[in-house]
Order: structure tokens, then C-alpha cells, then sequence
């Protein structure tokens, strides 16, 4: 369901998230304000430079320490030690290059963002099919309505029309996927994806 939902590849359960993310530290602005006011800079600063434990709950193993340890002591710049407890410290993720992340509790999803030539390609195939149903549509097809489909156009346009033929002319509900010719009788509509232009035929 996540596969079909989200348009993804692949999902992967990982024991640990820090190989895709860094976890960073922050004061709870409105927890620590009235109670330390004038040293907020300086434990903003400390907890910029420390980083929490990561383990299979990475995520909260600061957080949970601090709960067990009341007694957690911060140093600041100036010497003076503070006591913060779980409340008034925040634990975020930043994603990683190459990756996007989110959180929840006792929980972190990434993405994996790098693009393969693959995956471009797939990503043109999935714009074509939108344009030729966008296409139906402007013409007011029936639903159950087959067509014969013709592409002429960049190089790059018809070396992924012919690689994801199948695909394309399942999607758009083509008996026929000529490409690189248009016969004359097909109606005609220009389009142009990722800077690659080419000319799309269909035909009942």
C-alpha cells in the first residue's frame, strides 16, 4: 500500500537512521525562557555542540536520558553548569545530502531524493502518459475509449517512448505506440517535457 500510495521504489525497514540523518539539539524556547533568560544564548550554543546518543530509538536517546538523569548537567561557554530536564530540550533530524526525513514518535522516515537515469526516464514516461490522458480528456473520450497513439520528436522523447512502450500504452489505453513517425490522418498536439520537445498523434 506505502508503494502504491506514495510512488516509491522500494521500503526498507533500517535498525539505525544515522546513516541518513544527523541529529541536532535544541533549547525549548518557551520551557527555558523565564528560567534561565540571559543564558538562552549560551545553552542555545552548548547544545548546538553536543550530540545525542543514537541507538535503535536514536531519535529519543537524548531525550530519555535526560528523563533518567535529572540531574543532567550542560557546561556553558562561561564556565556555569545548567540542569536540563527532557522537556526543555528539543531533539530534530536533519536530512543528510541526498535524502529527505521526518519524525514522529520513536520513529524516523527518509527518503532516498538521489535520481538514477532510470528514474528520470521513468519520470518522462509518467509525463507523457499524463499528456496523452490530458489529451483524452480535452477531447471528451469515453472513459473505455482505445486509440492509437504516434510520437515524433527528440531523440530522448522517443528513446523513452520506445522503452516504456508497454507502459504508456497500458496507461493511456492504446492499441498502437508508433514512434517517430506521424501518419496523416492522426490528429496532432505539440508538447514539450524537460525541455525536450516532440509532436504526439492519436487517432481512434
Amino acid at each position: 500500500m506505502i508503494l502504491d500510495e506514495l510512488n516509491v521504489k522500494a521500503v526498507e525497514v533500517a535498525q539505525l537512521a544515522d546513516k541518513y540523518v544527523n541529529y541536532e539539539l535544541k533549547p525549548n524556547f518557551k520551557a527555558i525562557g523565564a528560567k534561565f533568560r540571559d543564558l538562552v544564548p549560551l545553552i542555545k550554543k552548548a547544545l548546538s555542540g553536543a550530540i545525542p546518543n543514537a541507538g535503535p530509538d536514536g531519535l529519543n536517546a537524548f531525550r530519555a536520558q535526560l528523563a533518567m538523569r535529572v540531574d543532567n548537567k550542560l557546561r556553558l561557554e562561561n564556565g556555569q553548569e545548567v540542569s536540563l530536564s527532557s522537556e526543555e530540550v528539543e531533539v530534530a533530524l536533519k536530512a543528510k545530502e541526498g535524502y529527505a526525513a521526518a519524525s514522529g514518535r520513536g520513529v524516523v522516515v527518509v527518503l532516498d531524493t538521489h535520481l538514477t537515469t532510470e528514474l528520470l526516464e521513468e519520470g518522462i514516461a509518467r509525463e507523457l502518459v499524463n499528456r496523452i490522458n490530458g489529451w483524452r480528456g480535452d477531447l471528451k473520450l469515453a472513459y473505455e475509449q482505445r486509440i492509437r497513439v504516434a510520437l515524433k520528436g527528440s531523440v530522448k522523447l522517443e528513446d523513452v517512448a520506445i522503452k516504456f512502450s508497454e507502459y504508456v500504452a497500458r496507461e493511456t489505453l492504446s492499441t498502437e505506440l508508433k514512434v517517430g513517425a506521424l501518419p496523416a490522418d492522426y490528429q496532432t498536439l505539440e508538447i514539450e517535457i524537460d525541455g525536450e520537445k516532440a509532436v504526439l498523434g492519436l487517432a481512434m
